[in-house]
């Protein structure tokens, strides 16, 4: 069935008409008489010229009321009305796509955001669904919608509930299932159509669905943490965060970042970033024992979903270490390893260290010890004792154990250790004597050299682990103790050694390609999602909601025949002037 947008144009008709008519009477080509000797041959024939000349003229009327007519039609905006959707009885009429992945908090050239947008105007929609059929509410999140229902206050309470989520799937999969909710009714799409959330459709027959897009600014700075100089398991060492700032523009921006820690200020940064552009930032705090908390945040006031990265860990007391000193005339073994660690015996690095004797070796008490370190000539049934009653404990050389010289070989960490002989520089540590531990089945070995001396090895016995060492930690065995590399090196051993506090670092998922909000053209609208006929918000969109549901407009058809037309006219008069 026609409709028609401008429908008093078609009063023009009987005036085009009427033209048309005079126009063809004044061309039409008069009979003319030529005087000929004998019209004897050419009587019997005379009425079959005549015939086709005046079935030529009507035809060529038609075809010329025809171009005259048909833009005429066209300028009156004609459409060719689309089948009323299913009404009445509870039937699905209708659902509203809500997208509310965080890429709608961008804001809008009125200022507000448009998540803000595509609530009052599916509100708007909700409030215009007036014919009795059921709605149905779905979000691009995971968040659950609202199914099929005729109750406009339940999904108006959802709509204004809503919120924006930091993950959503694509547009085409909410999409999907709406379509296949309403069958043959309709579906209204309300998003900022990001690019990277489109997703992959097919064209559904089945359903009407438009798009209401929301486009406005582009600009986005996005935070996420990047990692921590090492898992900060200990109070009061001081640790570095590294936060990832990107700027996802096209233009250049200027920000400030700023880290909170347990919610108060704990720094800030100023940078200036180029379009596309990210830069690291790095803050050093000493967490305090107990459970620790903080942030990262990025000012930008266009989409904040985001400006913030959150991270949270638990961290262990001070570490107590015990030194069990045995017999022997030796030098303090635990001289260096002391001013490495705790050297104002304090425990503000994070380990404290409290001395033995070899008689409370196999005291109960050294449970509360995160590792016992053993010197000297002390009983190894009491040491491998402790061990096997859960304990952690590190066993250096004897002082009666014969040492073998060492010089020019090179040593390396193996296993988890490994990262640390580049941090380490373990080349410029020179080996003068060790003393071979022996290496039981199953052992682990974590310092070797390059010829496959076991330095230091580990195995379980027991509930609890013992580390054996080829060398002791003064100068005799090496010029490690007087390297800057020591210090870090006793504070990795000690961490390793001692038992897991379970501690681990939580941090808020990086947003991804929601970062980047590119929105799609209307082009790229219309390849990306075929069959979705698209819907501005500007001015009364409500009035060219109604034009679409009326049907497909047919003026540019009309103006292509009077075209066509037009050629054939001029066809059949160069055939009647030859």
């Amino acid at each position: 069935m026609l409709d028609w947008g401008a429908p008093h144009l078609l009063w023009i008709l009987p005036a085009v008409w009427l033209a048309a008519l005079v126009l063809h009477l004044y061309f039409r080509r008069r009979r003319m008489v030529v005087r000929f000797s004998d019209l004897e041959f050419f009587l019997r024939d005379e009425h079959h010229p005549a015939m086709r000349r005046r079935l030529r003229d009507l035809l060529k009327l038609l075809v010329r009321f025809l171009i005259l007519t048909l833009p005429v039609l066209a300028v009156a905006q004609p459409r060719l009305r689309g089948i009323a959707p299913p009404g009445g009885g509870g039937a699905v009429r209708r659902a509203i796509v809500l997208d509310d992945s965080f890429s709608m908090e961008r804001k809008l050239p009125a200022g507000e955001t448009a998540f803000q947008a595509a609530q009052r105007t599916a509100l708007s929609l909700l409030d215009g669904f007036d014919d009795g059929g059921e709605t149905a509410l779905f979000f691009t999140s995971a968040r659950p919608g609202v199914l099929p229902t005729a109750d406009r206050n339940k999904v108006r309470q959802a709509i204004r509930e809503a919120k924006t989520a930091p993950r959503a799937g694509t547009l085409a999969e909410t999409l999907a299932e709406a379509v296949r909710t309403v069958r043959d009714g309709e579906v209204f799409l309300l998003s900022d159509f990001q690019k990277s959330t489109l997703g992959s459709w097919s064209e559904a027959k089945e359903a009407r669905i438009y798009a209401l897009p929301l486009r406005g600014r582009e600009d986005n700075l996005s935070v996420e943490i990047a990692g921590f100089s090492e898992l900060p398991r200990r109070a009061g060492v001081r640790r570095i965060l590294r936060a990832k700032v990107a700027n996802h523009s096209n233009r250049p921006v200027e920000s400030r970042v700023e880290f909170l820690l347990h919610s108060r200020p704990a720094g800030e940064r100023l940078l200036s970033l180029a379009p596309g552009e990210w830069t690291e930032v790095a803050f050093e705090f000493a967490p305090p024992a107990g459970e620790c908390a903080g942030s990262v945040a990025v000012e930008d006031e266009n989409i904040p979903g985001d400006n913030r990265a959150t991270f949270s860990f638990r961290v262990a007391e001070t570490l107590p270490v015990a030194l069990v000193r045995g017999g022997g005339r030796m030098p303090d073994p635990f001289y260096f390893l002391r001013y490495a660690l705790d050297p104002g015996g304090d425990g503000r690095f994070g380990v404290r260290f409290e001395e033995l004797s070899p008689a409370e070796l196999g005291s109960g008490d050294l449970r509360r010890f995160g590792l016992v370190i053993v010197a000297g000539t002390v009983p190894e049934a009491r040491c491998d004792e402790f061990v096997k009653n859960g304990g952690r404990l590190w066993r250096l050389p004897a002082p009666e154990a014969k040492a073998v010289p060492a010089a020019g070989k090179k040593a390396a960490f193996a296993g988890a250790l490994a990262p640390l002989n580049d941090l380490l520089e373990m080349d410029f540590v020179e080996w003068k004597q060790i003393v071979p531990p022996a290496v039981p089945a199953g052992a682990e070995t974590w310092l070797r050299f390059g010829d496959g001396t076991p330095l230091l090895t580990a195995r379980r016995l027991g509930d609890g682990i013992r580390f054996d060492s080829a060398f002791d930690l003064r100068s005799r065995a090496s010029n490690w103790p007087l390297l800057r590399s020591f210090p870090v090196a006793m504070a990795k051993l000690v961490e390793a050694m001692a038992p897991d506090d379970g501690s681990s670092v939580t941090r808020s998922e990086p947003a991804g390609a929601e970062s980047e909000p590119a929105a799609a053209s209307a082009a790229e609208l219309r390849r990306t999602l075929p069959g979705v006929r698209e819907l501005r918000l500007d001015g009364d969109w409500r009035l060219r909601l109604e034009e679409l549901r009326r049907g497909t407009e047919l003026a540019g058809w009309l103006l292509l025949a009077a075209l066509l037309l037009f050629g054939v006219d001029c066809w059949m008069c160069r055939k009647e002037a030859a």
